[in-house]
């Protein structure tokens, strides 16, 4: 499930959620990992060994997210659900969009004060104009529960800085899955609520 297309350079990636005992894994928190798939026609696919699995006794599960590419790196931002059912934001790296190294510190993100009822679905992207990184993530407010995404803002890709969120909308739960793109000068803002996709434009 909960596929995260990617293409570049020519190649269409598909990193997917390969789930184990139908989310009943691991006390119930599923066991997923990130699967790969890729093709250059979108009719011929190759399947690769997993891109990011589970190699930690406290991963009870490896969370949706996005790959970004920068200068030849890949990044693979992702939640890890712990045995504790807490949601953080970790990374993995790596050159070829098939094998990834998991960074440290992982998680190298936590949920802020400000926000509850989970802290996942990572999306990157570069504004245009500024340079600048952003990165969504999935969550709802404290205060009142409504739903958000929140957002941090970075320089390096590495270091992130907390800004005001990118959506708040008056639902009370989290829009899970975004994702972000720009096309024909419009800008696209996707995620679902109760898995039915909704989209916002600017």
């Amino acid at each position: 499930g909960d596929t995260l297309p990617l293409f570049h350079d020519g190649v269409f990636r598909f990193y997917h959620l390969r789930d184990r005992g139908h989310h009943g894994a691991k006390n119930g928190l599923g066991a997923h990992q990130w699967a790969h798939i890729s093709s250059t026609d979108l009719v011929h696919w190759r399947e690769h060994p997993l891109a990011v699995p589970i190699t930690r006794e406290d991963e009870g599960s490896i969370c949706t997210g996005s790959v970004f590419v920068h200068d030849g790196a890949y990044y693979a931002f992702y939640a890890t659900r712990g045995l504790d059912r807490a949601e953080n934001l970790s990374l993995a790296t790596g050159t070829d969009g098939i094998h990834f190294a998991k960074t440290e510190p992982n998680p190298f993100l936590r949920a802020g004060p400000r926000y509850a009822g989970g802290f996942r679905d990572p999306v990157v992207f570069r504004h245009a104009q500024t340079g600048q990184f952003h990165l969504l993530v999935s969550t709802t407010l404290r205060a009142d529960k409504r739903a958000c995404l929140a957002q941090y803002v970075s320089k390096d890709l590495k270091t992130w800085e907390e800004t005001e969120p990118f959506l708040i909308e008056e639902r009370k739960e989290v829009p899970e899955c975004p994702d972000y793109f720009e096309w024909n000068g419009w800008y696209y803002l996707l995620f679902s609520y109760g898995q039915v996709a909704r989209y916002r434009m600017s």
